[in-house]
């Protein structure tokens, strides 16, 4: 998970290294078009390749990794046309304009194109993943990111190509590193098609598609109805604060995921597997405490060195999200379960179910309140996806939940975050005066009153030989 962790990271760190820019060198109202496009280019992504890439990790088992990864890259090419074209009708006739444009029929195109491209270097990367190759994902993630970042630099700053510049950097960077990976995978095996497996990635894939859209769909349509109802530099601040507290997923969530699917589903038929998922889950939600009181705490700081001052209304934005994250780890563990027994469908269902419910009464509360209208549909996503999931997982396949250290968690979340926003009231220096504290306190607490026995000397295991190996380097 770590080395996942770095990988994943090195590219959604270069998407986050690329917010001043953003911030500084494009208007607000361009800003929240862009920030409105990426979040389309997400949902595009997902809708593309039907779902199928989560299937390559599912089914690697089973098949040859070339056919799976080659059914994809097929899925997804000839489903990019359709995709196109259903955007262009959507999104030129949604999505607010700046007063500057007519038309934003460019845009949405390499929208599009960046969408593909975008698919098609994540199925092409998911063969390391299944090869327990950690290392080469973690190469061409880091050299996606650091393409992405130099380009979109010299295209913004230099070449003043505005929104676009940011859509043609992720064109060639995640084109080119799909080209190279596909390229690897010949190498050692080659790429093929086959009509059955095709078949069954579809079949597999299809009820899924809601299920990784969902999340998505929520976000763009909280963007169209701000940029509807209230304004493109509205959609610009609370896009900030939402990507900022989005940051606790980058670190803990995705590679939690990235590490989880292949090491579970190779485990399902052992006893121990549903007492694992379990610990898995106390521990995904302990780390979510501690990262999310992290950002809370750089938070204000953050947003007066990356973004001018008209952004700082984003900070309230950034400590409602953050206990969203939370719920977005259990709703991959409530998934996880349907999934061992082989019941997407079921979760395509909540997922399609809630997210309607959200966008339906989102249209009402974006209207009335603004961006705390639009957090609250994105709130009512998160958080009834996660208990549906759960207790429907819970059903088809039972792990027994450690209630205490989940209930302890959640209460060590809530009070980070409430001392947050209270030392944000306050002086600057406050902070960094208690937050150690706290920090400390709740380690202590932690290790004494949350771990066993076991775990406490697995701990001390761990760091005795990083010292060993620190001494060892040493001399």
């Amino acid at each position: 998970m770590g080395i996942y962790a770095i990988g994943t990271i090195g590219v959604r760190a270069s998407s986050f290294l690329l917010i001043p820019l953003y911030a500084h060198f494009l208007p607000a109202s361009q800003y929240g078009l862009l920030a409105t496009l990426l979040t389309a280019i997400q949902v595009m992504v997902m809708v593309m390749d039907v779902g199928s890439g989560k299937a390559i990790t599912r089914f690697a088992g089973e098949h040859r990794i070339g056919e799976l990864v080659g059914g994809c890259l097929l899925i997804s090419i000839v489903n990019s046309v359709i995709v196109t074209g259903v955007a262009v009708l959507l999104l030129t006739s949604s999505v607010a304009r700046d007063g500057h444009q007519s038309s934003i029929l460019p845009e949405v195109i390499l929208s599009c194109i960046a969408a593909l491209s975008q698919s098609l270097f994540h199925n092409t990367m998911s063969q390391y993943r299944v090869r327990n190759q950690p290392f080469r994902h973690l190469v061409g993630s880091a050299s996606a990111g650091a393409i992405l970042y130099v380009l979109s630099w010299l295209l913004l700053v230099i070449l003043h190509f505005g929104v676009r510049s940011v859509i043609l950097s992720q064109i060639v960077a995640y084109s080119s590193l799909a080209i190279v990976a596909a390229r690897s995978l010949r190498a050692e095996g080659g790429i093929g098609v086959s009509r059955p497996v095709i078949k069954r990635l579809l079949r597999y894939g299809l009820p899924l598609v809601i299920v990784l859209t969902g999340p998505f769909l929520t976000d763009l349509a909280s963007l169209l109805y701000l940029g509807r109802f209230c304004s493109l530099e509205t959609v610009a601040v609370y896009s900030l604060g939402y990507k900022i507290a989005c940051m606790a997923g980058m670190f803990v969530i995705l590679p939690f995921q990235t590490a989880y699917e292949p090491f579970v589903y190779a485990r399902i038929d052992r006893p121990q597997t549903p007492a694992v998922i379990a610990r898995l889950l106390s521990h995904l939600m302990l780390c979510v405490s501690f990262v999310a009181f992290g950002i809370a705490f750089v938070g204000r700081d953050l947003l007066a060195i990356i973004a001018p001052s008209g952004y700082s209304a984003s900070y309230p934005i950034i400590l409602l999200t953050l206990p969203l994250i939370a719920f977005s780890g259990m709703s991959f563990i409530g998934e996880s379960l349907l999934t061992i027994r082989n019941k997407p469908h079921i979760t395509g269902a909540v997922v399609a179910g809630v997210t309607a419910c959200a966008v339906l009464t989102g249209y009402w509360t974006v209207r009335h309140w603004g961006m705390y209208g639009a957090l609250s549909m994105v709130a009512m996503s998160y958080i009834g996806t996660a208990l549906l999931l759960m207790w429907l997982g819970m059903k088809t396949f039972r792990i027994p939940l450690e209630r205490k250290r989940l209930t302890a968690s959640a209460c060590m979340l809530v009070l980070f975050l409430a001392a947050s926003f209270l030392m944000s009231a306050g002086k600057g220096h406050i902070s960094y005066v208690v937050s150690p504290f706290l920090v400390a306190g709740g380690v202590i607490f932690v290790y004494f009153g949350m771990l066993n026995f076991r775990e406490r000397e697995a701990i001390r295991r761990v760091i005795g030989q990083a010292r060993q190996g620190l001494g060892t380097a040493g001399t």
